[in-house]
């Protein structure tokens, strides 16, 4: 659980960090395809987090599951938390996303 923690986190930065460019592109007039490649990118590094981070952080919320997998201490639950606050993100983001398809596209 700590590796699957961790390369959530990871893939959450990352993934924010390909979208800095495609946000703050000082031409968007032009016919680069950088931003778009740049979003896709972001988009798959932010799914697979997504499903990494949704498992292991409803997995964690059992006591008795973070004892057996030595998931204790001030930075592991500091990571769990901001990684619950990823997942929570996520999960709006989905309701958004499918609430907006459903009502507002159709």
């Amino acid at each position: 659980m700590k590796e699957a923690q961790l390369y959530g986190f990871a893939f959450t930065l990352l993934g924010l960090l390909l979208l800095l460019p495609v946000f703050h592109s000082v031409d968007y007039a032009g016919s680069s395809i950088s931003p778009g490649i740049g979003a896709i990118g972001a988009f798959f590094f932010l799914l697979s987090a997504s499903v990494i981070l949704l498992y292991s952080c409803t997995r964690l919320t059992s006591k008795k599951i973070r004892a057996s997998e030595n998931f204790t201490g001030r930075g592991w639950r500091a990571l769990l938390i901001i990684n619950s606050c990823f997942a929570a993100c996520y999960v709006a983001a989905m309701v958004a996303g499918v609430y907006i398809f459903s009502f507002v596209i159709h």
